[in-house]
């Protein structure tokens, strides 16, 4: 998928409660982070810009939503799409912010 189709998708179904899943790993296996499942869905909900994940270990087909979390510290939430019979879904799969 090309970066022009995500940002359609994801700007048409990212504030459906239906149409987003978090993947635990995105909050948990970094507790350092201090991420909730809430604080990320509110992120990506929130203003931010979307481009393509160039990271050399990023999953293929994945995209980086940039935006800051209430204490202004750049945060990257990694998303992938997935298809399904009933459309497209929005899988938070990762999410960094620097931690000091």
């Amino acid at each position: 998928m090309k970066l022009k189709e995500a940002r359609l998708i994801f700007n048409e179904i990212r504030n459906l409660d239906d149409r987003v899943s978090i993947r635990p790993h995105a909050w948990k296996d970094h507790p350092e982070r201090k991420f909730t499942p809430l604080e990320l869905l509110r992120l990506l909900r929130g203003r931010g810009l979307l481009k393509d994940n160039q990271y050399p270990t990023a999953q293929k087909n994945s995209f980086l939503g940039i935006c800051k979390d209430d204490d202004s510290k750049k945060t990257e939430i990694a998303i992938i799409f997935e298809q399904h019979k009933s459309g497209h879904f929005i899988v938070i799969i990762h999410a960094f912010r620097e931690v000091k």
